[in-house]
Parts: structure tokens; C-alpha cells; sequence
């Protein structure tokens, strides 16, 4: 049965095939603004690191950061970048990390071992040039308890030795060059050192009232209101069916008093 999983991995595992990526810098910069609204300074600067890493045809030396307060739509700006690179995002949150395991897998040895979540998340979407956004990177260090793993990330998003990603679960190197890392932090100044060095901190300030008017207009109310309408599109059909159910009974009440031999 090992020898089975460990043979499915690596046949399900992509190698080659990749997401068909949108490369035309005005296209992306459309999607983004139809995605998200405001931080214009943000957007712009997210938009020459794509340029670059487009026209020099490999990733960029250090891996973008977006910080800001909770809730300032660092997540929904990542999925505007994937949506406008037409590539799949797949999601780590890293303030949950306990253990080097969770990205670097388990060793065959162990019972029920399985390749690390980054590899997981690579087989689900199957390609190798995903985005892969990188929650809470500034939680990493903030446990006592907790081990440091900040030198295993930077194995992994680290372009310059990421072509040879170990998993100790595959027992032999992968390549996360293609893969586009993005990560988030609510505050950049708990962001460990070692990572920090490797990291271009994009900031999302704070909304003026009149962008907080248009956003609930333009994003949150339409999504709201879509929610609320299949709400009660779902209403209508149960309350139909219920219907239809009583009326059934009722039948079948009929067929049982004339003696139809229904029991």
C-alpha cells in the first residue's frame, strides 16, 4: 500500500503542464482595478513587478509582501493578481505552522506519511505555475513554543534555490521556480530578518470615507444582495417542495383508505 501512494504521488504530482497566463500589462492592470478598488499606489507597483518578471522571463530576486491592517483586502488584492494572471491560487497560513513537516512533508517511514501541504496543493490544482499566497509571514517568530522556521521558508520561496525544493516525503528535489509566492503581513517589522532580506513590502494604507462609500456600493452591497437573492431563491424551493411533499402525502393517504394495498 506505501509503495502504491508513493507511486500515485508521483504520477498525480505536475511536472511540466502549466496555467496559460495572461501576460499583457494593460489587461492585468483592468482586472485588477474590476477586482479591487483604491490603492492605486499599491496596484502600481504590483503591476511593474509582474512587467518585469514578464519581459526578464524569470521571477523576480525578491518575493513581494503585502502589508496593512486586517481586513484592509491584502487577501482579495493576491486574488485579483491570480485573476489576472489567469493562474489558480493556492493558500498556506503560515501563523498556523507547528512543525517543518507541514511544508516539507514526512518522511515514508512514518505512519500515514504524506508529501508537505505546498506539494498537496500543487497536485489539486495541477500545474506548477500557480500562485501561492503566504498568510501571516509576521507570525511566524511570535510563538515561544514554536520552532523557527523561518530558513525552510526561505527555501521555498527563495528563487534562487527553490528549483531544488526537497520534500522529505518525495525523497528527491522539486521545482517551485514557477510558482509566483505572495505573501501578507499585518505588521512588517515582526517579519524575521533572514525573510525580511528576501522580501519587497507593498503597503496597503487605510480607506478615505468616500472609497469606503464606493467599495460597499461597487463590492460589498452587489455581493450581499447576490447572497440574499439566492437565499430566497433557495426559500422558494424548499417551501415548494414542502408543498409537493404534503400534497404526495395526501395521496397517498387516499390510496391507503380505498384499500389500494399501499402499507
Amino acid at each position: 500500500t506505501e509503495i502504491r501512494n508513493y507511486i500515485d504521488w508521483l504520477i498525480h504530482i505536475p511536472w511540466t503542464a502549466k496555467a496559460h497566463e495572461r501576460t499583457d500589462a494593460d489587461e492585468i492592470r483592468r482586472m485588477l482595478d474590476s477586482q479591487f478598488y483604491a490603492q492605486k499606489r499599491a496596484k502600481d507597483r504590483v503591476c511593474e513587478y509582474l512587467a518585469v518578471m514578464h519581459r526578464t522571463g524569470r521571477p523576480a530576486p525578491n518575493v513581494l509582501c503585502l502589508t496593512g491592517a486586517s481586513g484592509i483586502g491584502k487577501t482579495q488584492l493576491a486574488k485579483g493578481i491570480a485573476k489576472g494572471l489567469r493562474r489558480p491560487l493556492i493558500t498556506l497560513n503560515l501563523g498556523l505552522l507547528r512543525s517543518e513537516g507541514v511544508l516539507k512533508g514526512n518522511r515514508r517511514t512514518f505512519p500515514g506519511a504524506m508529501p508537505g501541504r505546498l506539494l498537496r496543493q500543487l497536485r489539486a490544482v495541477e500545474v506548477i505555475n500557480p500562485i501561492c499566497l503566504l498568510e501571516d509571514v509576521d507570525r511566524l517568530g511570535t510563538e515561544v513554543n514554536r520552532p523557527d522556521l523561518s530558513a525552510i521558508l526561505l527555501e521555498t520561496i527563495d528563487s534562487e534555490i527553490n528549483h531544488e525544493f526537497w520534500d522529505y516525503y518525495l525523497e528527491f528535489p522539486y521545482d517551485l521556480s514557477k510558482v509566483l509566492f505572495i505573501c501578507t503581513a499585518t505588521d512588517p517589522e515582526s517579519v524575521p530578518e533572514m525573510l525580511g532580506e528576501h522580501l519587497e513590502f507593498v503597503e496597503l494604507p487605510g480607506y478615505l470615507l468616500e472609497e469606503k462609500i464606493e467599495i460597499t456600493f461597487k463590492h460589498l452591497w452587489p455581493r450581499q444582495l447576490a447572497l440574499q437573492q439566492a437565499r430566497a431563491a433557495h426559500d422558494r424551493q424548499t417551501q415548494a417542495l414542502r408543498g409537493l411533499q404534503h400534497r404526495h402525502r395526501f395521496a397517498i393517504h387516499r390510496l391507503v383508505r380505498k384499500g389500494a394495498g399501499l402499507r
